[in-house]
């Protein structure tokens, strides 16, 4: 903590300045050398590279009542998965701070949305039946519908101001290639 260290080398000047005004007797000079060190050594530790923890974003989104999307949910390693289980409880979890363990609590308006492709796709898995059965699971087919894959594809490049003309040649592309994947390819070979 910077204001204890602030004070320590307050006290620490302070026995220096006593001991250049004491007389040079053994005891006086000892003291003022391990002074002398002890200051030297908070100076490196100010003046050096140390590890500090920073609040990630998740622990910040739950303590502020923000929302999080976590996309590919059922990529995540299993430690990842099961360090989760704390955030979805109502009681809040343990963070190790500073050497010190603080318990984060949720505000009433943090919200966790997790999103995956089917575990049929090429290399999903399924969720742990303890995290998925903490979520609410709402299925979204795959949009095959001209008119949707139009529109999904024009919000997704409005930026660019494509002509029409070039939005259904993108969304023509788009169906053929499924078209052949489906005919085609076989788990992904």
């Amino acid at each position: 903590n910077g204001s204890i260290q602030r004070r320590v080398r307050a006290l620490l000047q302070a026995a220096l300045h006593i001991c250049r005004k004491m007389p040079n007797s053994k005891e006086w000079i000892r003291l003022g050398e391990e002074a002398r060190k002890i200051d030297s050594q908070i100076e490196q530790i100010e003046n050096s590279f140390a590890f500090s923890y920073f609040e990630g974003s998740l622990v910040r989104a739950v303590r502020c009542g923000h929302w999080v999307l976590l996309d590919e949910i059922n990529l995540a390693p299993l430690e990842v998965l099961e360090s989760l289980s704390g955030i979805l409880d109502d009681t809040g979890f343990l963070v190790a701070e500073s050497g010190s363990l603080d318990v984060v609590k949720k505000h009433p308006n943090f919200r966790l949305f997790a999103a995956m492709n089917p575990s049929t796709d090429v290399g999903k898995k399924n969720l742990p039946i303890g995290i998925s059965n903490r979520f609410t699971e709402i299925y979204v087919d795959e949009m095959t519908g001209v008119d949707d894959l139009k529109t999904l594809v024009a919000e997704y490049l409005h930026h660019l101001n494509l002509p029409s003309v070039l939005l259904n040649k993108i969304v023509s592309l788009y169906i053929e290639l499924r078209r052949l994947a489906e005919d085609r390819l076989t788990d992904g070979q």
